[in-house]
């Protein structure tokens, strides 16, 4: 079997739901590894409904570094609000 974001994303849930702590852990790191410009932001929605924290974080950095490309986005204005939230504080502090 291949893992893709949808799996990883599947997977996280179920984690999630049956408190499966390390397999969590793995997706999480799986997805943050596959943080692209072509699908930041849905992983940003799904980071924000998920509540996964690392990869949220991960994805306002990602952001951050990829500014001048990514806020030129139509999609960047259905970011959550947790997420344009840590991207303001990252550019305030940093």
């Amino acid at each position: 079997m291949h893992l893709n974001i949808t799996l990883a994303l599947d997977l996280y849930r179920i984690a999630d739901k049956y408190l499966l702590k390390d397999l969590k852990i793995l997706c999480e790191r799986f997805l943050i590894s596959q943080i692209n410009s072509s699908n930041v932001f849905e992983l940003a929605n799904e980071a924000d409904a998920l509540d996964a924290i690392n990869l949220r974080k991960n994805i306002v950095v990602f952001m951050k570094q990829n500014w001048a490309e990514i806020n030129k986005e139509q999609a960047f204005n259905s970011l959550p609000k947790s997420v344009i939230v840590d991207l303001l504080e990252l550019a305030q502090f940093k």
